[in-house]
């Protein structure tokens, strides 16, 4: 999705309107961020999603309505609009699945545009979208967002590298441990909420098992500082595999389009999972479930160089 902003130079050309409305529009902005940061207080991890996409629909509805002929009448209808939809999205939000808010969402893009005399089409191309293939977009946005609020997570006190490094073997397994859960949740994954901590040796930092629906972590990476601290990264990608298998047994539970589902198909498939130490390194990394795991998780310096014919939402 592209980021919207306002243009400088659009802006001083509309100096004098803006001097005309700038009361009503500081009124109005207020009232709109009122609702964003009335929703923000809630505790729902998927409500993170939820504000970002708010941001973003504030900034294209301000650049959208900086065109209209009617600057404060269209402010006007936008702040009414975002009032209106306070109610649903506080009081029902909950009750809705990933896929449903996220066309929830976009059906109120479409109320505004339809309000500022846009249509379907402009908005697909300006956000980036291919109008033949929706469900594809849907999926690399939702992606985005989840693999944001995932890595977001690290930015936080009880996550942080300086954390980590003062804290004892055993402090390191619970905050492991709360991390897997905050990012099951952001996912609407089941996996056991419980990590095996075992010494997998020198190659492998972590794994996920299907079969018992459990994440597995090196305990070599429980000693010592520096790059241990990336054994963070490593649990999402591990829980990215969780999604990727529960995405392909419940196909209607996540937005993932059918190409992306047939191709981890296939590669979950007894026989068509290539490992380094059969295949090479190119071969492991560029295959559609690890490609996507590790480009998830941003472990950028994994995938550096290398060019795989899947890309999935990356």
């Amino acid at each position: 999705m592209a980021e919207i902003y306002i243009n400088p130079d659009r802006a001083v050309q509309e100096a004098d309107r803006f001097f005309d409305y700038g009361r009503d529009k500081r009124l109005q902005l207020d009232e709109i961020r009122s609702v964003r940061n009335a929703i923000t207080m809630d505790d729902a991890s998927v409500l993170m999603g939820i504000v970002k996409q708010l941001i973003r629909i504030e900034s294209d509805v301000m650049d959208e309505a900086v065109k209209a002929d009617n600057l404060g009448k269209a402010l006007k209808y936008i702040t009414g609009h975002y009032l209106k939809t306070e109610k649903y999205l506080t009081g029902y939000l909950k009750d809705l699945g990933i896929k449903r808010v996220f066309r929830a969402i976009e059906k109120i893009n479409m109320d505004i545009l339809k309000a500022l005399g846009l249509d379907e089409l402009y908005y697909r191309h300006k956000m980036g979208y291919e109008y033949s293939n929706v469900d594809k977009y849907q999926e690399q946005m939702v992606d985005h967002y989840m693999s944001e609020m995932c890595q977001s997570l690290m930015d936080r006190d009880e996550y942080s590298e300086e954390t980590w490094n003062k804290a004892t073997p055993e402090e390191r397994k619970a905050m492991l441990t709360r991390f897997m859960r905050e990012v099951n949740a952001i996912m609407g994954t089941d996996v056991n909420p419980d990590i095996t901590f075992n010494d997998l040796g020198s190659g492998t930092r972590g794994q996920y098992t299907w079969g018992t629906n459990s994440v597995t972590l090196n305990s070599r990476y429980l000693k010592g500082g520096g790059d241990t601290y990336m054994i963070f990264r490593t649990l999402i990608h591990e829980m990215r595999h969780c999604y990727q298998h529960t995405a392909v047994d419940n196909p209607g539970k996540f937005m993932v389009s059918e190409e992306t589902l047939r191709q981890w198909g296939e590669n979950f498939k007894s026989g068509n999972y290539k490992t380094v130490q059969n295949d090479g390194y190119d071969a492991y990394v560029t295959q559609p479930i690890e490609w996507d795991a590790k480009n998830f998780a941003g472990q950028k310096q994994d995938v550096a160089g290398h060019d795989p014919k899947y890309r999935g939402s990356w």
